[in-house]
């Protein structure tokens, strides 16, 4: 399923990729890379105020990793820069 999620967004599919993100999440609660996943399919969307959580799941699961922090920052900047 990571696979297929991952082609749907790489072929800019947000919300199927979105779709399949949260089955994996919901499959397994601490699979990282999957919320990361999702919040970068929901920012895609627009919706930032929905990418926040698993994006931020994600940075405080693997703090080390860059893209997690840096794709939970954008998101959060965007929402602020809109209020």
């Amino acid at each position: 399923r990571e696979a297929l999620a991952r082609a749907q967004y790489g072929a800019r599919r947000f919300q199927e990729a979105a779709d399949n993100f949260r089955c994996i999440v919901e499959d397994d609660p601490a699979e990282d890379y999957a919320l990361f996943g999702l919040g970068l399919s929901l920012s895609r969307l627009g919706d930032f105020r929905g990418a926040v959580e698993p994006l931020a799941l994600a940075a405080a699961m693997c703090p080390e990793n860059k893209d997690y922090a840096r794709a939970l920052n954008h998101a959060r900047a965007t929402l602020r820069a809109r209020e």
